[in-house]
């Protein structure tokens, strides 16, 4: 029931849509983690232009960062939503580190149900970043 409501919806980012079709060919739930991992950070990478930071939490902190982000969640016409911008930041440093390492991994390797909400969390991390503003730089 959780996979085909995940699976079915309209919303599955484009930078998820592999990982999602590999999650019912694989079993092995703890590759399809990692790829998954990897595609949100790749797609961070792409969409803030930030393609030569690899240090997960130097890209994170950077792109996203509180007072001056490149990417803002909260945009308004004066700026951003600095206390949005540092949840969302700290969120995604929650979920992303889980799916990062295998030893994180192992949390998800036992159960189908556990890693299929991983996958939805970071689509829906994906969707989020998808809607935020790229934000001038001074």
């Amino acid at each position: 029931m959780a996979a085909k409501y995940v699976f079915d919806r309209e919303d599955v980012h484009s930078c998820m849509l592999e990982a999602c079709k590999e999650f019912y060919k694989n079993p092995d739930h703890d590759q399809v983690i990692e790829n998954a991992t990897e595609a949100l950070l790749d797609f961070v990478r792409e969409k803030s232009e930030h393609t030569h930071l690899s240090e997960v939490d130097e890209l994170l902190d950077t792109v996203f960062h509180k007072e001056k982000p490149v990417l803002a969640f909260s945009a308004k016409k004066q700026g951003h939503d600095k206390e949005v911008q540092e949840a969302m930041l700290l969120m995604m440093k929650g979920v992303l580190k889980s799916g990062m390492t295998k030893n994180n991994r192992k949390f998800f390797l036992d159960d189908h149900d556990k890693a299929l909400n991983y996958l939805a969390m970071i689509n829906s991390i994906a969707n989020h970043i998808e809607k935020a503003k790229k934000m001038e730089l001074e």
